[in-house]
């Protein structure tokens, strides 16, 4: 991922490690981003009940006759601005593990930016894609500079 060679690794909670695609195909989605730096069970308990609102909202848009939608915890092997260094692997690996601990499956994408996780999942799945987030990731969209994208934020 470093060496810019995958775009996103899934890293499910239960089997193997594989493509984003297999995962991802012609499913409803839900993205959960974040740092996930706090890997207490009072902090997963809070992920969990904020994927399962967003999970069931999902459903209850979408009714009965659609795919089952899959939640999804993202984190990125990215820095998280200018000033920082990318995360080290060992602390990268703690995090994503406590998230598959708890039965939550994870893509780690390279690239920090919300744009580039949707087009991603865009790529495999026409179904909705919904994204859930937390205070802190809410502002840091807001603040980051999104320099390189035409029009505006």
């Amino acid at each position: 991922m470093h060496a810019g060679y995958a775009e996103a690794v899934w890293l499910p909670a239960k089997g193997e490690t594989g493509p984003p695609s297999e995962l991802l195909h012609k499913r409803p989605v839900v993205l959960a981003p974040g740092y996930f730096g706090h890997v207490d069970a009072a902090h997963a308990q809070i992920h969990g009940q904020m994927m399962a609102a967003a999970l069931q909202e999902l459903r209850k848009e979408l009714g009965e006759a659609v795919a089952t939608p899959v939640g999804i915890f993202c984190l990125t092997a990215a820095s998280l601005g200018p000033a920082s260094p990318n995360p080290e692997i060992p602390d990268l690996m703690r995090r994503i593990e406590a998230l598959l601990a708890r039965g939550g499956d994870a893509l780690l994408f390279r690239e920090p930016e919300l744009y580039a996780m949707t087009g991603l999942v865009n790529r495999y799945t026409k179904a909705p894609l919904r994204f859930v987030a937390g205070l802190s990731l809410l502002i840091r969209a807001f603040v980051d500079p999104y320099g390189n994208l035409e029009g505006r934020l």
